[in-house]
């Protein structure tokens, strides 16, 4: 049997903009590289060459993100998918 996976091609490409954004800013960084940052989130020294190059995960989850931004020292929203953003923003205001 065949099964035809549907992808919403306005957010694929817009985790592809997320991810390409922070290759760019890491390759500005002279402190850090893909191995470092992979191992100061507590992952294999693949973990962001993986999710930069072949989108797995598909975007990262929140822990990592919060992380990443902090060593990084970058805005949350930089490499937070739009769908999630709003979620968090609500989320904040209520609790």
């Amino acid at each position: 049997m065949n099964y035809k996976l549907k992808y919403n091609t306005k957010k694929q490409k817009h985790l592809v903009s997320i991810r390409d954004n922070l290759k760019n800013i890491i390759k500005s960084q002279k402190n850090f590289n893909l191995r470092n940052l992979s191992r100061r989130l507590g992952k294999n020294d693949a973990y962001l060459q993986q999710y930069i190059s072949r989108g797995s995960p598909a975007f990262l989850p929140e822990e990592d993100r919060k992380n990443l931004s902090n060593l990084l020292n970058l805005d949350l929203e930089r490499i937070t998918p739009n769908w999630l953003i709003s979620k968090n923003s609500l989320k904040d205001k209520f609790y």
